[in-house]
């Protein structure tokens, strides 16, 4: 898919350069986004043996420190009750433990086994190979810096 096949999104009322230039800009962030996790996470799913879902859920956890599934979902952007029968089966794969949450038992923590840290560490270098393919020629410091700003933009506008 080439830049020219992202047709920008079509913003109701935009009223000027500007703000059609803020709406492709915004285009871009999703479509660039949609298109590489799904690019690099079907590609490691495969080379895995993980389904697309299991591998953000993964890398999703952060290795020595428990997440709710709520933590979860809301980091990787995935529904709960998907999270939930997704973690049943990579704790079958022994590759997380699911145990019962300290404050309330109803809740359940995901963590990574060893088996679970070793596949994230295998993840993760392939996933920045990608991203430095699809970054090639990018000025990455400097898109960096910019969408940063997007991102502390957004936080305050949340706050």
């Amino acid at each position: 898919m080439t830049a020219n096949q992202l047709t920008p999104m079509v913003i109701l009322g935009a009223k000027d350069d500007e703000q059609r230039a803020t709406a492709h800009f915004a285009h871009y962030l999703i479509r660039i986004n949609d298109l590489m996790n799904a690019r690099v996470t079907n590609l490691i799913a495969k080379q895995e043996g993980l389904k697309n879902v299991e591998v953000r859920i993964l890398l999703s956890l952060i290795p020595g420190s428990p997440a709710s599934i709520g933590d979860l979902s809301r980091r990787a952007g995935l529904d709960r009750a998907w999270i939930s029968r997704m973690a049943r089966s990579l704790e079958e794969q022994g590759l997380l433990t699911i145990n019962a949450g300290h404050q309330h038992p109803s809740s359940k923590l995901l963590s990574l086994t060893t088996e679970g840290e070793a596949a994230r560490g295998r993840i993760a270098p392939r996933m920045h190979a990608e991203w430095s393919i699809a970054t090639a020629g990018i000025n990455t410091r400097l898109a960096a810096q910019m969408l940063e700003m997007v991102l502390n933009n957004i936080i305050e506008m949340e706050s």
